[in-house]
């Protein structure tokens, strides 16, 4: 029966563990869990923490609830030194995944009852013990960590708004948080990559370049090493845009007085309007709505 409840704990874990969404996640993640080693203030609480947890657990006796307990306060700590050290500023996603080992450890090896503070709750409690890192000399030089500034009229440190002030680095939306901000993407075609800022496509599908060249349309690959001829025989172009969701090309043709719109897998064009395109500067296709 003792073998039987092993083999099945490891089987669960080993499902867990292998389950796409937290494997991807741990790969990405990889250069941040890697630093758990190196960072010493870090490193050095996750060690006592299980070295007290092992002595505790010893020495208990065998009742049940005695048992929870010392578990319980064991993945309470070990969660705590995540929020006292600057791991968690530059590695948050790597520690949310630590957050979900130990709360699926908790809730399906080692069948304890043991209510966490949600994640979000240990990110605040990280965010205002930085905060209050800041403070005055005895000669009235003040200083902040980084993510606030000081305030003269309240003599205290506050949060920076990154989104709003635009010194945020990401690539699509910017969410300002208390001493930091998040970046999200859009998730239907997005996912965030592992640095936390920039956003990775979805699908492999390779990316053309459409432009203008006087006479013709042409797109061009990512490289640069591949051309295609979308349109020829116009007699002015210099203005396109592309309708994403049709999947069509829209352009102004000055030279014949014409706006078109042909189908990126090479129909036959379509005018669109044929008169008072000599004036026109630019083109633009409202896809979205």
């Amino acid at each position: 029966m003792c073998i039987s409840n092993v083999l099945v704990n490891l089987q669960t874990l080993f499902n867990f563990l292998c389950s796409d969404d937290f494997r991807i996640t741990a790969i990405q993640e990889r250069p941040c869990l890697t630093m758990i080693d190196e960072n010493s203030e870090l490193s050095y609480c996750l060690k006592n923490v299980t070295t007290e947890f092992e002595l505790e657990f010893s020495n208990s006796t065998a009742i049940v609830w005695k048992h929870e307990s010392v578990t319980c306060s064991y993945v309470r700590r070990q969660l705590q030194c995540y929020t006292e050290y600057n791991f968690m500023k530059s590695c948050q996603r790597a520690v949310q995944l630590e957050y979900r080992l130990l709360s699926f450890f908790l809730a399906n090896i080692s069948k304890t009852a043991c209510p966490l503070p949600t994640y979000e709750s240990l990110v605040e409690a990280f965010r205002l013990l930085e905060r209050d890192k800041g403070g005055c000399d005895v000669n009235g030089n003040c200083h902040c960590v980084d993510g606030y500034r000081f305030q003269n009229t309240t003599r205290k440190c506050v949060d920076i708004n990154e989104c709003d002030e635009g010194t945020h680095l990401c690539s699509q939306t910017c969410r300002n948080s208390e001493g930091s901000y998040d970046c999200t993407c859009d998730e239907k075609f997005y996912r965030l990559a592992a640095n936390n800022r920039s956003c990775e496509r979805l699908d492999e599908i390779p990316i053309w370049l459409y432009f203008a060249h006087g006479q013709s349309i042409w797109n061009i690959s990512e490289d640069g090493k591949n051309f295609q001829l979308a349109r020829m025989g116009l007699q002015k172009t210099a203005m396109l845009d592309v309708d994403v969701k049709e999947q069509r090309l829209y352009y102004a043709d000055i030279g014949g007085n014409v706006i078109e719109r042909k189908n990126i897998d090479g129909t036959f064009p379509q005018p669109v309007q044929t008169y008072d395109v000599d004036g026109v500067e630019g083109i633009a296709v409202d896809w979205i709505a």
